[in-house]
């Protein structure tokens, strides 16, 4: 049933609804809780997956140190997963729990049938599951059970690809229509996990709504992007802060923050402060400057489509370094708006980070499974360091300073399981630490700053991590009052600040006491979706399947397009982003409509359903995460909503 073929009078069951308009409403009301619903199954996977895949953890909720993980890393407030490995036929179960205390359930899933088949010649796995799943309201009460079947091909040569895709249902509790799920992903996982450039994903669901003799589908694509680390600098006045998606905040003391407009979407990484101009860089060569100490900026044409990643000033030019692929990038400026790339160096090198000495630019990054550094006196030629590679091969570099005596580099964990630090006095020859207790911590360091007035050595990393030294030799592990990822660090003059995963902000008068402040606003970077023109089609109840018939690709199946024509595919036109670490916004000119959804720490969804034009409010609802709550229409009529759908 197409939208403009809606009759005057529906009979929905219930009762008759003489304008057919209230009928598009409900249908996208509907939409929009199925986005909902899609979306919280979506970051249920995700963060099993991360925790399984990634962080490895095992009986995390008997660990009270481990409370950062993924429900916290995916943007949401609080809550922890639990993983239970059983036998090599059986990967296990896992508990994703509302809090932190793991005493409210949200969902519980078993995987079982797990098969996998390795070809060492191509370097690729092939692994296919089963999963059952149990979701819960806050309460407790059962919501509903997911079936799905989920399949991944890894290669791990060239590029190192990750391919999964899953199928199956959801059935609520309630008696209500069984939804058909769906979900795709690509990932180049060298991009995704070192450059930051997101999962190409879709994401697919399928519903019937007998009470308007309805069936509604959609596949929408979805861009998962990686935590962006944000980069702060200190310009003798106040903190800038750069994040995701052109986000800028300003703060005069770290605990007040205000947000800046930068005139980007893009990715910012890095912040660096000349007397009269600040210069931030980002994704696909964005350079934007200000001259107003942050308030308004300009952006500048870089010449490259690299992900820069650092930036600094030397008292006569900027020098910025990224990656470009798998390939190093470095661009000079003397004033900020005229760039020039440099020839930086082999195609298997990756630059995280610049320092300016006085004498010599230096610059750390990745050189195959290692570390790296380069020198340059001009920042026009550049240098491989010896020195620094031999010793680095322990673990890639993430940051460097300069004490205006020691140059600092930290990284990853090393070979000898603790994270890498290296120093020197001219930037030439490098030392490590004497020995591996100098550095207590196996936590990769992603920021390192020096204080002249504490004559002291701040590093921070993940998990909360950060040591202080006075040397660069022997470290000490301070308590941070976090578990979040730190991944930038600055000094004032008077305070320490690091900034971190999930918008936080931690300070310190020494370095050694910190303080937790109110989280920064968050420019949102972890789940888009998009879509080329339509992305509904509609059929008689029973008449729509979801199918993939292929691994990256989820259609459905059956019906007409519902105000549009039938879509599959990437990119488009229907963007749903996370402005706020609670709310989403999206905006879909295919259907002349707008969907709101914001999210409190007692997980109580509000939705504004809305018409772009003329501007009206066609629906509002609010759900708990499960989807139990209650819809309002614009004619004033109100519907309890159990798992997703309207009583009437």
């Amino acid at each position: 049933m197409a939208a403009g073929d809606v009759s005057s009078a529906v009979e929905t069951g219930l009762y008759t609804i003489e304008d057919a308009s209230l009928v598009e409403q409900r249908v996208m009301a509907q939409q929009g809780m199925g986005i909902g619903l899609a979306t919280q199954t979506f970051l249920s996977q995700l963060s099993i997956a991360e925790n399984v895949l990634l962080l490895g953890q095992d009986g995390v909720c008997a660990d009270a140190s481990a409370t950062l993980l993924a429900l916290s890393n995916s943007g949401h407030l609080g809550g922890i997963v639990s993983w239970t490995p059983d036998s090599i036929d059986s990967p296990g179960y896992a508990s994703i729990y509302y809090d932190n205390n793991c005493t409210q359930p949200w969902a519980r899933a078993e995987l079982y049938d797990w098969t996998e088949s390795l070809d060492l010649e191509t370097l690729s796995l092939a692994g296919a599951t089963n999963e059952t799943a149990s979701f819960f309201g806050l309460t407790g009460a059962p919501l509903g059970t997911m079936h799905l079947t989920e399949a991944m091909d890894i290669t791990l040569s060239g590029s190192a690809l990750a391919t999964t895709y899953g199928l199956g249902t959801f059935a609520p509790t309630g008696g209500a229509p069984v939804a058909q799920l769906g979900l795709s992903c690509s990932v180049g996982l060298v991009g995704f996990l070192i450059q930051g450039d997101p999962a190409v994903c879709s994401g697919g669901m399928v519903q019937d709504f007998p009470d308007l003799n309805l069936s509604l589908g959609f596949v929408l694509p979805l861009s998962f992007t990686p935590v962006i680390t944000p980069g702060v600098a200190w310009t003798g006045s106040h903190f800038v802060a750069v994040s995701a998606t052109g986000t800028v905040l300003t703060s005069p003391n770290g605990s007040t923050w205000t947000t800046q407009t930068s005139g980007t979407v893009n990715n910012l990484r890095a912040v660096a402060s000349s007397p009269t101009l600040l210069v931030a860089v980002g994704s696909d060569g964005a350079i934007l400057t200000s001259t107003n100490g942050g308030t308004s900026w300009t952006a500048q044409t870089s010449g490259t489509k690299a992900n820069l990643v650092s930036v600094t000033w030397s008292g006569s030019q900027f020098v910025a370094v990224g990656m470009l692929g798998t390939a190093p990038a470095i661009l000079t400026s003397p004033n900020g708006v005229v760039w020039t790339s440099r020839n930086a160096g082999p195609a298997s090198m990756n630059l995280y980070g610049v320092a300016w000495t006085g004498k010599q630019f230096v610059a750390v990054g990745s050189y195959g499974s290692g570390g790296v550094v380069l020198n340059s006196r001009d920042g026009v030629t550049w240098t491989l360091n010896s020195s620094a590679v031999a010793l680095a091969t322990q673990g890639i570099l993430e940051a460097v300073t300069w004490s205006g005596a020691q140059l600092v580099a930290v990284g990853a964990m090393g070979s000898n399981g603790k994270a890498t630090i290296l120093f020197s006095t001219d930037g030439n020859t490098w030392s490590a630490p004497s020995s591996s207790e100098s550095v207590p911590t196996w936590e990769a360091l992603d920021g390192v700053v020096w204080s002249p007035a504490k004559k002291l050595f701040v590093a921070v990393g993940q998990q909360g991590t950060i040591l202080t030294s006075p040397d660069a030799n022997m470290w000490t592990s301070r308590t941070s009052n976090t578990t979040y990822n730190l991944k930038a660090a600055a000094w004032s003059g008077t305070e320490f600040l690091a900034i971190g995963s999930a918008n936080t902000v931690v300070t310190s008068p020494d370095g050694i006491t910190w303080t937790v402040q109110a989280a920064v606003p968050d420019g949102g970077q972890m789940l888009h979706y998009s879509s080329s023109g339509s992305s509904v089609v509609s059929g008689p109840p029973g008449g729509l399947k979801m199918t993939a018939p292929t691994l990256e690709t989820l259609a459905v199946t059956g019906g007409v397009p519902y105000g549009g024509a039938t879509f599959t595919g990437y990119a488009g036109d229907l963007v749903v982003f996370i402005p706020s670490p609670t709310g989403w916004t999206a905006t879909d000119a295919a259907h002349n409509q707008r969907f709101e959804i914001a999210e409190n720490s007692s997980r109580i969804f509000a939705g504004t359903i809305a018409q772009i034009s003329p501007a009206r409010t066609l629906a509002t609802f609010t759900l708990d995460r499960s989807g139990t709550g209650s819809i309002v229409y614009s004619d004033g009529s109100k519907a309890a909503v159990t798992n997703w759908l309207p009583a009437n």
